[in-house]
């Protein structure tokens, strides 16, 4: 009954296996000529379902079948149409069924996107839409052109609601009622609070600290382990030229406070494949002592060590076939607060780096000690520099030279020779700078202009680097970096406006505060000023 089932439906009815044989039968025979037997009269059935041996000898049946196959076909007994009445046969396809899934609004919009920046302008493009087509009844503008930074907050402030909603379940409906959160939860020691916009922010004693950005003193707490999370520090790794962990984890700090933040962004660098492959591992031998000028205080590049990195390739010119050349980048370590200057160089001659160096004095100011390797180009400097020092020294009779250019010389200290781990400091700092070239630039060749801006960037980045372990409590200072003995500040954080030569009138309460705050800082900045290097290394005061 299956196999006339088969045979009176389609061939692509069934499954592959049966629908080829059906085809061909199909192709070769009609239904007319297939007939059905009974199991009364299939001498099959006989032995297939058991018969002892004593009842075969005389079972007409299986020596000469059914005795109407002696008979005309008329006579033939009719073929049932039960097979037609067959709904359930296991070779049948299997019906494809369309099933409407409901996500929420955190997986439908992070989990389409891998960047963070595209999701951000997608959601805003969604919001642009939504705001667009209620514009009529709710008498709104219409938004068009490009996305503006107001648009990219809102849409910022979207995710971050939908990731606490998913993540923070209990502590936003105990917060919403006015309550604490219990003593289980993740945020209990954070002191957590819902802002005017319905967000979670870290709580703290630095709520009247005016002239500390909102984001720094009450940072948006973030869930463990959340898509948010997991695609912000890909981003701030990927904005930091694959820096380290440390520099990740506080500049992520600086507007959120993700859960587990230090696993977050040791699972972040650790997954990088492009920090994995250009990391290899070196065999680190025990360092002696400290030399003296690395424990006595001073300010920046008092005390500084040179060296050189590269070679790099670059074009000569923005033209498509233009020749590749070789520059090289001098790098100037401070001795005290690990503060990094990087100068471009075109070439290792005595020439380029003593332009290098002035360059380097024009912007940080002059040094007293100078250590290097015995490179040639540093002997051949070394030589230029004295030869120039005993040129001021014997124009003794002009008195404007010698109330100038009474401290012009340099003293300059070569470590051993064939000896670079003397130099660990600098060596240090040109692995790093390296390693954050590496993994941006990779093979590119850029110009001379364009390698500049490069070497800015990564000595921004070098300089932001904290100093310090980085706490785990929301109370306590932001880490010290090599950036605040240049301003005061990271070299990455965001600034705050100036509000300085604005009038007092317009301005509110808490800015008002941030005003005179700046104003004295001004004021400090200017008595900084009014201090000068003396001959034997000491600060005295300068009176007009």
């Amino acid at each position: 009954m299956i196999v006339l089932a088969w045979i009176a439906s389609p061939s692509t009815k069934w499954r592959t296996f049966v629908a080829h044989r059906v085809a061909e039968i199909q192709s070769k025979t009609t239904m007319g000529e297939w007939k059905h037997v009974s199991t009364c009269d299939n001498p099959a059935d006989v032995i297939s379902r058991g018969c002892c041996p004593s009842k075969l000898i005389n079972l007409d049946l299986w020596w000469s079948g059914p005795k109407w196959l002696t008979e005309e076909k008329i006579n033939w007994p009719e073929s049932s149409d039960n097979h037609r009445k067959l709904d359930n046969i296991p070779e049948s396809k299997e019906n494809t069924i369309n099933v409407l899934c409901v996500i929420d609004h955190e997986e439908f919009m992070l989990n389409k996107y891998e960047s963070l920046t595209k999701c951000l302008r997608m959601t805003a493009y969604w919001l642009r839409f939504i705001n667009n087509v209620s514009a009529r009844k709710t008498n709104n503008i219409k938004l068009t052109g490009f996305l503006q930074p107001e648009e990219l907050e809102k849409a910022t402030l979207k995710l971050i609601k939908n990731t606490q909603n998913i993540g923070f379940v209990d502590e936003l409906r105990e917060l919403s009622n006015g309550k604490a959160v219990s003593t289980h939860s993740k945020l209990f020691r954070l002191q957590p609070f819902i802002d005017s916009n319905g967000v979670i922010r870290v709580g703290g004693r630095l709520k009247n600290a005016a002239t500390i950005d909102i984001f720094q003193r009450h940072p948006i707490a973030l869930p463990a382990n959340c898509l948010f999370a997991n695609m912000l520090f890909h981003e701030k790794h990927m904005l930091l030229m694959h820096g380290g962990r440390q520099a990740l984890l506080s500049y992520s700090r600086l507007k959120y406070w993700p859960i587990n933040g230090r696993n977050l962004e040791r699972n972040t660098v650790h997954k990088c494949v492009k920090c994995f492959r250009n990391k290899p591992i070196f065999v680190q031998p025990i360092m002696g002592d400290l030399p003296g000028d690395r424990v006595r205080p001073g300010w920046a590049f008092l005390k500084c060590g040179i060296d050189f990195a590269g070679p790099f390739s670059i074009k000569s010119s923005s033209l498509r076939k233009s020749p590749i050349i070789k520059t090289y980048a001098c790098i100037s370590v401070c001795l005290t607060t690990k503060v990094v200057h990087i100068e471009a160089v075109s070439d290792l001659t005595t020439k380029a780096f003593l332009n290098a160096l002035n360059r380097f004095f024009d912007l940080r100011g002059k040094s007293i000690v100078i250590y290097s390797d015995n490179a040639t180009n540093f002997v051949g400097a070394n030589r230029k520099l004295k030869e120039i020092y005993q040129l001021f020294q014997s124009k003794q009779s002009q008195e404007d030279l010698q109330r100038n250019f009474t401290n012009i010389g340099v003293k300059w200290q070569f470590i051993s020779s064939r000896s670079p781990h003397f130099g660990g400091l600098w060596e240090a700092a040109v692995k790093s700078m390296k390693i954050l070239l590496g993994r941006v630039l990779g093979e590119a060749h850029l110009t001379y202009e364009e390698l500049c801006t490069v070497l800015t960037r990564a000595e921004a980045c070098l300089n932001s680097s904290p100093l310090t372990t980085l706490s785990t409590d929301p109370s306590d200072p932001s880490p010290l970096t090599p950036g605040h003995f240049l301003i005061e500040d990271s070299l990455t954080v965001v600034p705050e406006d100036d509000l300085t030569a604005i009038p007092v009138n317009p301005l509110t309460r808490w800015r008002r505060v941030t005003q005179y705050s700046q104003q004295l800082l001004v004021g400090v900045k200017s008595t900084y000023v009014n201090f000068k290097r003396g001959p034997n290394g000491l600060s005295r005061k300068v009176r007009s």
